[in-house]
């Protein structure tokens, strides 16, 4: 948001109502940021963790193949 300063209201009401309204939007935009954060470290571990954390294709293909053999027909 932009707010050209030689155009503020004198009216201190109206400046503290703006100023609650520009606070709330900060809180907003840094619940965003926080959000994005979290994803891109998810992301980051998916991509460059521990090898052991990984999960081979190999693996869940025997998992699928054990959960398709044990289902009853």
């Amino acid at each position: 948001m932009w707010i050209a300063l030689d155009s503020l209201p004198f009216d201190p009401i109206t400046l503290q109502t703006m100023v609650r309204d520009l606070a709330g939007a900060l809180d907003e935009r840094q619940i965003e940021i926080d959000r994005l954060r979290q994803i891109i470290r998810e992301s980051q571990r998916a991509r460059f963790g521990r090898r052991a954390e990984t999960l081979e294709p190999d693996q869940l293909l025997l998992t699928l193949e054990a959960t398709l053999t044990t289902r009853p027909p």
